[in-house]
């Protein structure tokens, strides 16, 4: 039996009597790849507030790795519980080299730091360089690692941004539209980048483009009104009639 990364049981939260977030239950296991859907307004940021500390919930529980996150803070969350949201809009140091983003990635957080060096400084330069060098390579931007971030495509930068939450060794990411503004061609490959990081990393990926979520996602749950409507495979939920009805109706009827 697959061990269980993230378990909500009864989440609540409302907002001057609306409820956003109204009784949701979600497992979702260790490893795992899953599209999080649903029309807007059915409470997918709401949610991913309330896993990252942003939001504090009226009811129900949240647990990652068997531990309560309930009244954490967004940096405890982050740090303490290797928990990362990246926005739809990339977030580098644009007048920074792209070796250099990461570097300060790594830097920020002194327990990575310390493992790197093993101990003995002139051993550590290598080391990070070494590291540094390993992400890049596994998010398509080692040939630009010393160009600006600046000069960068949109979809190369929220890449780069990838790599500065793989240098801060987060094992939950959370991806909130990682497609929003890309190309055809780099939505594709982001596609095939975070399906490569799904095994070593449990990720959430909320996204409307359901070309998208059929390329990546081994699992997806719909979000509607604050509940969950359905939840399964990318067949089974095309062929939901509930979900058509709410949220793919409109694909249909093109």
């Amino acid at each position: 039996m697959a061990e269980l990364a993230l378990r909500i049981r009864d989440l609540r939260v409302s907002f001057s009597g609306f409820k956003a977030i109204d009784g949701v239950d979600l497992d979702v296991e260790k490893g795992e790849l899953r599209a999080i859907i649903g029309p807007n307004g059915a409470g997918k940021t709401t949610l991913m507030d309330l896993i990252t500390g942003k939001s504090i919930p009226t009811g129900g529980t949240i647990d990652y790795m068997g531990k309560s996150m309930l009244g954490k803070s967004v940096p405890s969350i982050a740090e303490k519980y290797g928990i990362a949201r990246k926005f739809q809009n990339p977030n580098v140091f644009s007048r920074l080299t792209v070796y250099e983003n990461l570097y300060v990635a790594v830097k920020g957080n002194k327990t990575i730091a310390k493992t790197l060096s093993f101990g003995f400084k002139h051993k550590k330069k290598k080391a990070v360089k070494e590291y540094i060098e390993d992400i890049l390579t596994q998010v398509n931007l080692i040939e630009y690692k010393d160009i600006a971030a600046s000069y960068l495509s949109h979809g190369q930068r929220q890449w780069l941004e990838i790599g500065m939450l793989l240098a801060q060794q987060a094992e939950l990411l959370i991806f909130d539209e990682p497609t929003a503004g890309m190309t055809a061609d780099e939505t594709y490959k982001t596609g095939e980048l975070i399906k490569k990081l799904a095994g070593t990393h449990t990720i959430l990926a909320v996204e409307h483009d359901m070309a998208f979520v059929k390329q990546i996602a081994q699992k997806v749950t719909v979000l509607n009104q604050g509940r969950v409507l359905a939840e399964g495979s990318y067949e089974e939920i095309e062929k939901d009639p509930k979900v058509i009805q709410v949220y793919l109706k409109e694909d249909y009827d093109e």
